[in-house]
């Protein structure tokens, strides 16, 4: 009779909040295949499997043969997020005003710019570098960028002009 060799195999999460890992076995004859398998929790991705300090692989799932005792740790990181800046003024603040819905978001988050025109103008339109990038109002828009925008508001034209002249003729005013 061969005698045969088992041994242990084990996994870990440096950071179980950030993820969970699993072994296929606990315990495998000598030579055996085994795939370790992380996976990261929402916001969280992947990066390496460690022995000690020792970085082992980046590949997930993980197979290997068996050859010793194997102790896996998963490690993860939190994904990246992008986040921008984003301002907007007018282009005259006696013509009117304006606002956004946030001043800094996550890449893709959407936001809503808001202008409101003051007696005797009107909104025509949003400006970036000096184009006009939308006649909306309001105008939501996703943010890929930073983003500065400004409102951009004429005065309305008067088409006639009357003169009303009101005359007293001893009557009081009902």
């Amino acid at each position: 009779l061969i005698p045969v060799t088992k041994y242990a195999v084990s996994v870990a999460t440096a950071d179980e909040a950030m993820g969970t890992a699993e072994v296929a076995a606990t315990e495998v004859e000598e030579g055996t295949e085994v795939t370790f398998t992380a996976t990261a929790a929402e916001g969280n991705q992947f990066v390496n499997w460690t022995s000690g300090e020792e970085v082992v692989s980046t590949e997930n799932p993980y197979t290997v043969a068996v050859t010793a005792e194997m102790a896996l740790t998963a490690n993860f990181e939190l994904i990246p997020v992008t986040k921008y800046a984003v301002s907007v003024t007018t282009v005259d603040g006696a013509m009117g005003t304006a606002e956004v819905s946030a001043t800094e978001v996550k890449e893709g988050e959407e936001v809503t710019f808001t202008a409101t025109a003051n007696l005797g103008y009107k909104f025509i339109g949003w400006l970036a570098n000096g184009e006009t990038v939308s006649t909306e109002n309001p105008y939501t828009t996703a943010v890929t960028a930073e983003m500065s925008l400004v409102a951009n508001f004429e005065e309305i034209a008067l088409e006639n002009e009357f003169v009303v002249t009101v005359d007293k003729v001893d009557q009081e005013w009902q």
